[in-house]
């Protein structure tokens, strides 16, 4: 699992792609009329997020994360989506497309706080008023991992809702009952938080 040696990095990642996904060329999307809502709510402070808390069984790690993220990064496009201004029509705003690349600290966050521990709507208000720009480079949900043991999923409501988090858990779970430690090699996750944990490059060879 999640073990290569030299260049067999790329072709590890690639393989992990779904035959359906095609990312070239780069496509741009126009938001709709619901998500245009959406995007004001957040852009003018009154819905900042929302927010889906689970409690692992497992200790939660950053090989672990790292590992299970990466093959969700790739299996499913819309973890990499972006919304950034749309050039060739400004009166529209923004539109949604593809990150370059995105890297393991962009979207993770690891928190220890005694202040956390066994009390889980804390750690809801706590959170609650976390903002997402638009315009950058990064995508529009995170997760924070606190204590070991929780995972926080938090996104901006214009591309997930409260059963897409559920889902998101759901997925994450698998990926890491999937893990193991004695097959994963650190050098997968040789950068720390700084490591790529997703390249649009790697999707569009491989339809070359």
């Amino acid at each position: 699992m999640f073990k290569y040696q030299g260049n067999s990095r790329k072709q590890y990642l690639m393989s992990l792609l779904p035959t359906s996904v095609r990312y070239e060329p780069r496509q741009f999307r126009d938001v709709t009329y619901l998500e245009k809502y959406f995007f004001w709510r957040n852009h003018l402070g009154f819905y900042p997020n929302y927010r889906v808390l689970v409690e692992y069984s497992n200790e939660l790690t950053q090989e672990s994360i790292y590992s299970a993220l990466t093959k969700m990064m790739y299996k499913y496009n819309v973890f990499s989506m972006i919304m950034i201004p749309n050039e060739k029509n400004l009166e529209e705003g923004h539109h949604f497309t593809t990150a370059e690349t995105v890297r393991f600290g962009d979207i993770v966050e690891f928190i220890d706080d005694e202040k956390f521990e066994d009390k889980p709507n804390l750690i809801l208000d706590e959170y609650q008023n976390e903002k997402f720009v638009y315009g950058t480079t990064k995508p529009l949900w995170r997760i924070k991992v606190i204590n070991s043991k929780y995972i926080l999923f938090y996104s901006d409501h214009i591309i997930f809702d409260g059963t897409s988090g559920k889902t998101f858990h759901q997925e994450l779970s698998k990926e890491l009952k999937n893990y193991s430690a004695e097959n994963y090699n650190n050098s997968n996750f040789d950068n720390g938080m700084d490591s790529l944990i997703f390249d649009r490059k790697l999707t569009n060879e491989r339809f070359h």
